[in-house]
């Protein structure tokens, strides 16, 4: 991360860059498929619904996973809050009131869920490349709940969505092992940007207090594997700048 952000990050002159303690968290096995499995448990909010059901399986069947290796997003926030950010605290010296939330894909619609259900947790949240699909869009629901958090005071978070322009197309390497119906599928999953814009606008209309900011950004040319070094960059960026009161 620190090489990373030493040459990818924009931040060479002029802006003050506040040093950080980066958290990553991983899973004890050494197999892949085992970790994905356990990943996509802990960062989706809710089980497949019927209706959505076969375009998650179509995903997700290749690693054994079925409906229930889903649903487990309230519970992983409470282990990172709960249990994971007090551990932190005994051992390293955390500011407790300047703490940033990162996720990709999976994770960025994680990142949304903890942002709707819990704004105040965290005062920076960057959600990359969310997979807003999921659940044909179920995480528009909780924007209403959000809102109405925000106009009362409850929290002023700054934001960062970000997507690959490439985001509603497949890998090259996964195009050429899918059949025709499973293309057909993965681009009626939703479109990636447009749901990102989307979202942006509609929080971006909300009132808050001071503080409370929202951006998007498109990474051109990138699909949802290839932007993960981009989105980390910038997410750095986001993050650590300490810019002059506007």
């Amino acid at each position: 991360m620190a090489g990373l952000w030493r040459l990818g990050s924009p931040l060479t002159t002029g802006v003050e860059r506040r040093p950080a303690i980066i958290v990553g968290i991983g899973y004890p096995t050494d197999n892949l498929w085992v970790a994905t499995r356990l990943r996509q448990r802990d960062l989706l909010p809710e089980k497949p619904t019927p209706d959505y059901l076969p375009t998650f399986l179509q995903s997700a069947s290749f690693l054994g996973a079925t409906a229930d290796d889903a649903g487990g997003a309230e519970q992983f926030y409470h282990f990172i809050v709960d249990e994971l950010r007090p551990r932190l605290a005994q051992e390293m010296p955390v500011n407790a009131a300047n703490q940033t939330l990162w996720g990709h894909r999976y994770a960025g619609l994680f990142t949304l869920h903890v942002l709707f259900n819990h704004p105040a947790a965290f005062q920076t949240y960057i959600a990359s490349s969310p997979s807003t699909p999921f659940n044909n869009r179920a995480i528009f629901a909780g924007v209403p709940v959000f809102k109405a958090a925000i106009e009362h005071g409850e929290a002023h978070p700054r934001i960062l969505l970000t997507a690959a322009s490439l985001a509603n197309y497949p890998p090259a390497a996964m195009l050429a092992s899918m059949k025709p119906d499973d293309v057909l599928r993965f681009a009626k999953q939703g479109s990636m940007i447009g749901n990102m814009m989307e979202l942006g606008l509609t929080l971006k209309a909300i009132k808050g207090p001071a503080g409370y900011s929202v951006s998007r950004y498109v990474f051109d040319g990138e699909n949802h594997m290839s932007v993960v070094p981009a989105s980390l960059s910038r997410a750095l960026t986001f993050a650590l700048s300490t810019l002059p009161e506007q």
